[in-house]
């Protein structure tokens, strides 16, 4: 895992010095937004993030040397090496190189994610690599209307939802489809209330609990009318749903959600007499929570 933050700290390093140069050589008529709002913006908050990472980094393996700039910038300027250079280019060449250079990056993160997984990851650097994935794709888009010439005419939050919906309809990752997303961050919220919060393995526990008892209830009879179990629906469920999930994770918190999610759709479509697993959960299983507080 070391070696897997090392060199990611030496590549965001390389971004951060990558599009600092950028801020600095810009020029031409639209000066102005490129050098300020575009990779000004962008510069800045990629320093920002690498406390995050390297905090992060030192956090779960302990290793102080992770912080060490000598090594990390020696590998950032190999790096750079790799990159086409921004000084001494037009404006549209530099917007046309920064677009490749963060689209390059955006497809490193992609690549450390599964590295990570491979040897199991916290929730949190889960959620800490699906963040900045998604804050640095909306640069992706922002770069490649800049490279085309294009005005940007969209506000941030129209083009975050843009981005977030166009993720969530390719990213069809359990059965449930594009409500993956919003039972996922149901699971992450609700264990904060109920406990001390993503990270923590028996506050997940608790969350998924709360909702599988939920289905229970809802199914309550459908279920004691198809079987004939010692113990009551809402256990039974429980016992269904979180065996499912225990047997079908990885390593990882994230696919143990998702495993659970999983487990939930097969529950809801094997007792749920004809209704559509996600119907069910909308209209039930969701308004429950909503009532509950929990939404």
């Amino acid at each position: 895992m070391e070696q897997i933050f090392r060199q990611w700290i030496g590549m965001h390093r390389a971004m951060i010095a990558w599009f600092h140069a950028a801020h600095h050589v810009t020029k031409g008529t639209g000066f102005g937004g490129d050098h300020v709002n575009l990779y000004g913006e962008i510069y800045t908050q990629l320093d920002e993030d690498l406390d995050g990472i390297v905090e992060k980094g030192i956090g779960l393996t302990g290793d102080e040397t992770l912080a060490d700039p000598v090594s990390s910038l020696s590998m950032a300027a190999s790096l750079l090496a790799q990159q086409p250079a921004s000084a001494n280019q037009s404006a549209e060449a530099i917007a046309a190189n920064a677009f490749e250079v963060i689209k390059y990056y955006v497809d490193f993160i992609e690549k450390i994610y599964s590295q990570f997984d491979s040897i199991g990851m916290s929730l949190g650097l889960d959620d800490l690599l699906q963040g900045l994935a998604n804050q640095y794709e909306t640069y992706v888009y922002l770069l490649q209307q800049r490279s085309r010439g294009a005005g940007m005419q969209m506000t941030e939050n129209q083009l975050r939802l843009r981005i977030r919906k166009a993720i969530l309809t390719e990213a069809k990752t359990t059965q449930f489809g594009d409500l993956t997303w919003g039972i996922w961050s149901m699971i992450k919220n609700i264990s904060h209330r109920m406990g001390k919060g993503q990270r923590d393995q028996a506050s997940v526990d608790k969350a998924m609990d709360y909702i599988a008892n939920i289905a229970g209830y809802v199914l309550e009879d459908a279920i004691e009318e198809a079987t004939n179990y010692e113990e009551d629906a809402q256990t039974f469920t429980v016992d269904y749903i979180m065996s499912y999930a225990r047997q079908n994770r990885k390593k990882s918190m994230k696919s143990y959600c998702f495993a659970f999610i999983d487990g939930l759709y097969n529950f809801l479509t094997e007792y749920g007499e004809g209704q559509s697993a996600e119907d069910l959960y909308r209209k039930q299983i969701f308004r429950i929570m909503n009532q509950d507080g929990n939404v």
